[in-house]
């Protein structure tokens, strides 16, 4: 008895034998794949490979290239930071040009002044000089004034006219305290002091300290002088609160002192006219150093 084959089984059947021969094509054509690898490179492969070298080398150089210039750009950005700070260091410095140029001709004109401003009726005394002898005490001074550019246009011979005055040119309190001493003063009834401004674009707001030891020098040297420490004058470069500031400090640490007295000055502000800030500011040392009220006063008008 014969068995009858599906239609199914014929199609499996056939697949299975296309699959085996499919399989022998494909171990061949890998043995023909393998001996082509294994065979000589043809001229074109030749000049491929030759290519792809040069090409290797080229990317080579060029990422070498890549890593020099990064290295000279950092030394660039570096010069270029050092510029840009030497550029701020010099316009800093150009900014303060403007103000040591002012500096400079104030304190030309004071000594330009100072020299120009005609001598005393009696003898003024030199600082560098040795004190007048004891026995012609006629020569002796008996008001000195200490003054800064503020004094230049005071006329001591107005000012005191019945009394031996002598004007000393005082720009800051270092001067001032170089001048306190009995060699350099001899010994006189009234010394009047106004010094500082210069003072303040160096230490700001500790003038007052240095104006406080400039009237302690004074009282200690002098014990019989009255001495009179004016207070410092409003001016356009310091704002007005750091002048008032300063002034309130020296008031109260003076005000113990036996011997010390204010001339302070709160009329003046900064639109007051030249000619009346020399007038009030003139007025208020000489009613300082003799009130109205004194019986004795300094000199009358």
């Amino acid at each position: 008895m014969t068995v009858r084959r599906s239609p199914l089984h014929s199609i499996i059947s056939d697949m299975k034998e296309k699959f085996r021969e499919m399989e022998l094509e494909l171990v061949q054509l890998r043995e023909v794949h393998g001996a082509v690898q294994k065979t000589d490179p043809t001229p074109v492969e030749e000049d491929y490979r030759k290519e792809i070298a040069m090409l290797k080398e080229e990317f080579q150089e060029l990422k070498n290239q890549k890593e020099e210039y990064n290295k000279q750009l950092s030394v660039i950005r570096e010069e270029l930071r050092e510029l840009r700070e030497d550029r701020r260091k010099t316009s800093e410095n150009g900014k303060q040009l403007p103000a040591l140029k002012e500096q400079l001709t104030q304190t030309g004109e004071e000594q330009q002044s100072l020299e120009q401003t005609p001598p005393p009726t009696t003898t003024a005394i030199n600082p560098g000089s040795a004190p007048p002898p004891d026995s012609n005490s006629q020569t002796q001074p008996q008001s000195v004034l200490l003054m800064d550019s503020n004094g230049k246009f005071v006329d001591e011979k107005k000012l005191f006219p019945r009394r031996n005055v002598t004007k000393i040119w005082c720009p800051n309190t270092q001067k001032a305290l170089e001048l306190l001493c009995e060699e350099q003063l001899a010994s006189p009834s009234h010394i009047i002091i106004h010094t500082g401004t210069n003072d303040l674009r160096a230490q700001q707001e500790r003038v007052d300290t240095a104006l406080v030891n400039v009237a302690e020098k004074a009282s200690s040297n002098f014990p019989n002088s009255k001495i009179i420490l004016s207070t410092l004058l409003l001016c356009s470069d310091f704002h007005p609160d750091t002048i008032r500031h300063i002034n309130a400090r020296v008031a109260r640490d003076c005000a113990l002192k036996p011997n010390v007295y204010l001339a302070q000055h709160p009329t003046l502000n900064l639109n007051s006219l030249y000619d009346h800030v020399v007038f009030i500011f003139a007025k208020t040392l000489k009613d300082t150093t003799a009130p109205a009220h004194c019986s004795n006063p300094v000199d009358t008008p």
